[in-house]
């Protein structure tokens, strides 16, 4: 859809600024996406080795999906012994958004959390009481930052859903 001006717009200084031929704008979009389509950011991880957790199917229903320490998505073959397992990999194919990794040994079975019964149950609590008891089990100072800036986190993002659905 062609962009139109809003009124809280009008006041901004994009507004005022002098508009581009259509022309222009279609070559700048092409360029910016053949430049996004260049990029394949795994490239570098080929023939690594990792640790990944399979906790899912994959959307073409032929792999499952296994998460690195990175969140990286990693295909690997669909065994029904490898859901919930804790596996070592190493990557024998990129894509522009996921890993395929070839399973070189099998680790033990990790639990995987289950959907929640209750919808109004977070995944992660807000309340300031809970996230200090889980600063306190951290074991050392990475697991004490990573808790304490994911409850920093999560506690501005509530503060400003919050302010915005009054």
């Amino acid at each position: 859809k062609q962009w139109y001006q809003r009124r809280v717009a009008i006041t901004a200084g994009a507004a005022r600024m002098k508009k581009i031929p259509a022309d222009q704008v279609k070559l700048r979009t092409k360029k910016a996406s053949e430049l996004f389509q260049s990029q394949f950011p795994y490239t570098a991880k080929l023939r690594e080795v990792q640790q990944i957790l399979v906790t899912e199917v994959a959307t073409d229903k032929k792999h499952y999906v296994g998460h690195n320490k990175f969140y990286d998505q990693v295909l690997i073959p669909m065994k029904e012994e490898y859901l919930g397992q804790s596996l070592t990999v190493r990557i024998i194919e990129t894509g522009k958004h996921y890993l395929k990794g070839e399973v070189i040994t099998e680790g033990e079975k990790q639990a995987i959390p289950s959907t929640y019964s209750n919808p109004n149950q977070l995944a992660f609590s807000l309340n300031p009481q809970t996230m200090v008891q889980r600063i306190k089990k951290s074991t050392n100072i990475w697991n004490f930052l990573a808790v304490l800036l994911v409850g920093v986190l999560f506690q501005i993002l509530y503060i400003t859903y919050r302010n915005n659905n009054r």
